[in-house]
């Protein structure tokens, strides 16, 4: 009876050991570029290559589309924790296609700095930027949701662009991040958000364009902060020529337009559709 009871206490306590010791098991259904895939269909979501996390390091680029066995899949999300804990990765190109960022799937990447949200982007998930090393964040203009805690703990944050598109904040979206005393939220409406705890501080600017000032000064949230400066959106962008046609080695010039003229006039080439 003794031996019987010792035996189911040492298997309970190999299962608890078990659950506390991280698996190794593949994660993914294949590697291309040293970016890990799962596919879905004809979709094709970035994942991590164990369950130990840290897959990733230096400069990566996410494709619009990946090739495995012959066939082409679309690359459409990232997927829960995919560059979780990856301390070394330093830099990252979202493409157009990607619309769902996942939970976690950045948290502890203290050596990212800036990234852009693409405008494709529907969903940034939670904790999904959370103790990062971001100290910029430019949000795509399809976000409608920043969910809690996503951006918590990112301390060196110290600028944040919410796109046209959000309309709500969750809890702690952008607590504890001191540093941050620069954002600009083009939504019209001013976002729900959840009471004053969305932000850690509001000793810093908010700008908003000029139609929607007053919205944001009497939003019993939106209010808090410091000061507030305006901008004018830009309505439309005319490049001078339409299709060019370039030869090894040879260059063009060319000129945007952005109007109405009191909107900024600073352009970010090459143009994320220009290929």
């Amino acid at each position: 009876m003794k031996l019987k009871t010792f035996t189911r206490r040492v298997a309970a306590a190999a299962v608890a050991l078990a659950a506390l010791v991280p698996s190794t098991m593949s994660a993914y259904d294949f590697m291309e570029g040293g970016i890990y895939y799962n596919l879905n269909g004809q979709e094709a979501t970035v994942t991590f290559g164990s369950q130990g996390y840290n897959s990733y390091s230096g400069n990566v680029v996410i494709p619009e589309t990946v090739t495995h066995d012959g066939a082409v899949y679309t690359v459409t999300a990232i997927g829960d924790g995919a560059f979780g804990r990856s301390a070394g990765l330093t830099a990252l190109t979202i493409p157009n296609t990607i619309k769902r960022i996942g939970d976690h799937c950045f948290a502890y990447c203290t050596g990212l700095k800036n990234v852009v949200i693409p405008n494709s982007v529907v969903k940034l998930g939670r904790c999904a930027f959370h103790t990062s090393g971001l100290q910029s964040i430019v949000i795509g203009n399809s976000v409608k949701v920043i969910d809690e805690y996503c951006f918590q703990y990112s301390s060196s944050l110290k600028k944040a662009v919410l796109g046209s598109s959000v309309d709500s904040l969750a809890l702690k979206a952008f607590y504890d991040c001191p540093a941050l005393k620069d954002v600009t939220c083009l939504a019209p409406v001013p976002p729900h958000m959840y009471a004053y705890y969305s932000f850690g501080t509001y000793s810093g600017k908010l700008t908003v364009s000029a139609g929607s000032l007053e919205a944001y000064r009497n939003d019993p949230n939106w209010g808090r902060f410091s000061y507030f400066e305006t901008l004018t959106l830009a309505q439309t962008l005319t490049i001078d020529q339409s299709m060019i046609t370039l030869h090894g080695g040879e260059t063009q010039q060319l000129s945007a337009t952005v109007l109405p003229a009191e909107a900024s006039q600073a352009l970010s080439w090459p143009l994320p559709w220009a290929r």
